[in-house]
């Protein structure tokens, strides 16, 4: 959670960077009477530039929002690897060979309907959980790919 926090705060961060420079670069120079014509920029040229600037600021605000999603399901990853270690912790000091402590159940439709079967046998539990370990493990580290682009 802490990680997640620390995150967030980051992303928040560079986007209140990314506006200030956007912001910067946007204010249009001054023309005063003493310049000549050539130098001076046109109205048209200005708001151009200025219309630039916020496509420019839109993308990278749009990148930036895209990142703290990636992040968000990095964290709820990261959250559900914690519950798997635990309970895989829970099932491993249990010696029965079906367990009360968690079990997969198996439903068609959604959670009200009805039931086909469920899973409580304690090393296929065991089993499954490795599997996903692993499974979200890999997502977790495709997900750290895309931060870092």
């Amino acid at each position: 959670m802490k990680e997640t926090k620390k995150n967030n705060e980051s992303a928040t961060v560079v986007a209140n960077q990314v506006a200030a420079k956007a912001e910067t670069k946007a204010e249009a120079p001054k023309v005063t009477k003493e310049q000549p014509k050539a130098e001076a920029q046109t109205a048209e040229q200005l708001q151009a530039e200025i219309e630039k600037k916020q496509r420019e600021l839109q993308q990278k605000l749009q990148e930036l929002e895209e990142k703290q999603k990636l992040n968000r399901n990095r964290s709820k990853f990261i959250d559900t690897l914690d519950n798997l270690d635990e309970y895989e912790g829970k099932l491993q000091a249990e010696e029965e060979f079906e367990t009360n402590i968690c079990r997969i159940k198996f439903t068609y439709g959604s959670y009200a309907d009805k039931e086909l079967f469920t899973v409580s046998n304690t090393a296929l539990l065991i089993d499954f959980i490795t599997f996903m370990r692993e499974r979200i493990k890999a997502k977790v580290a495709d997900i750290e790919q895309q931060l870092l682009k």
